[in-house]
């Protein structure tokens, strides 16, 4: 029964989250008045192929998750990975909100804490390194086809610096059992102090110990799945970029106007 209520909760809060996206977030970016009245004027080839690109990118999403979470079935990431992505917009804290979501969502699941931790962080970190790595792209695409953007530019360069960062923090995390209890330590040894200048009597143990073996099991993780991880994260953003290429040609902006290395950069 307790699981069950947590699911009526869940799905309560989904409902809700679909409802303030669409009564509320989605009429504050575009009147659907306006949206309607460009859709209903396209050619149909142009609706079947912009249709065809929405359910791909949508489909999309639920790969990611199920490399990172074993077990973790198709007909539950996508639902899923729908409403925590609509969470991450529409709640107060973005991202961090979103985080929470699918962990408490995966939890009513069945799944361990520590394996979804661990997918959490997995997909967000590779969410976030293909995020880095595109203006990279981007911009050798503008010099091969003999543009320059001054801006995209400095985005690809600051991308490409914190995307070396990025990588070697994260090397230096997994790089041994050793450094890895250290930082439990450290992270223990700080909470605690926290909690008690707050005047709390709970303090934490194990967390050395916790990290090691969560270093360990998502090691062991990335070392059999990083190809399909890559290959999901990046699919996964081209197709957001197909959405928008195939609705710049529908509404009428051709390659004359913006070629396709200019939508990509965009």
């Amino acid at each position: 029964m307790k699981g069950r209520g947590k699911q009526l909760v869940f799905g309560a809060l989904g409902l809700v989250v679909v409802v303030v996206t669409f009564a509320v977030v989605l009429p504050r970016i575009a009147s659907y008045t306006d949206v309607w009245d460009v859709v209903k004027n396209l050619d149909t080839k142009w609706l079947i192929a912009l249709g065809i690109a929405v359910v791909f990118n949508v489909v999309t999403y639920a790969p990611p998750w199920m490399v990172a979470l074993p077990g973790l079935r198709f007909r539950q990431a996508l639902p899923f990975t729908q409403a925590s992505t609509a969470l991450t917009y529409v709640a107060p804290g973005g991202g961090i909100v979103g985080m929470a979501g699918s962990y408490g969502l995966l939890r009513t699941w069945g799944f361990g804490s520590s394996e979804v931790a661990r997918a959490v962080t997995i997909t967000g970190i590779w969410n976030q390194l293909a995020n880095l790595l595109l203006p990279v792209l981007a911009v050798l695409l503008l010099s091969f086809d003999q543009q320059r953007d001054a801006l995209l530019t400095t985005v690809a360069i600051v991308g490409a610096i914190v995307f070396a960062v990025a990588v070697g923090v994260l090397v230096l995390i997994f790089w041994s059992d050793a450094l890895a209890r250290r930082v439990g330590e450290l992270l223990e040894r700080a909470t605690n102090r926290a909690l008690q200048a707050l005047r709390r009597q709970r303090r934490f143990e194990g967390w050395d110990e916790r990290l090691v073996v969560f270093r360990r099991s998502t090691v062991h993780l990335i070392r059999r799945r990083w190809p399909w991880l890559t290959l999901a994260a990046v699919v996964g953003n081209l197709t957001v970029f197909a959405v928008l290429l195939v609705a710049l040609r529908a509404v009428g902006i051709g390659a004359s106007e913006i070629t396709w290395v200019e939508a990509f950069a965009g």
